[in-house]
């Protein structure tokens, strides 16, 4: 596999041109017994935030900016309780 192919995977999949059902994995040569898949990679959780709308379509830079460093020690403790 090139370079390119190889990011031009990577940039489909990152930008959500796959379906749920497809994942990539990668298997690294001195570790060639498992695989790194990329739908590991990624970090979840579900916080709630209480934000500030400028309107319906638009959240307030300010109350996102503040709500998200209000909770940053709680989505870091689920990311490594996972």
């Amino acid at each position: 596999m090139s370079e390119k192919e190889l990011e031009k995977i990577l940039e489909e999949w990152g930008d959500g041109d796959v379906s749920d059902s497809e994942n990539v994995g990668f298997v690294f040569e001195k570790e060639s017994e498992k695989i790194y898949w990329l739908s590991d990679a990624l970090a979840k959780a579900d916080i709630k935030l209480n934000l500030v709308r400028d309107n319906d379509e638009i959240v307030n830079y300010k109350s996102l900016e503040d709500e998200l460093n209000k909770k940053r020690q709680d989505f870091l403790n689920r990311l490594q309780s996972d």
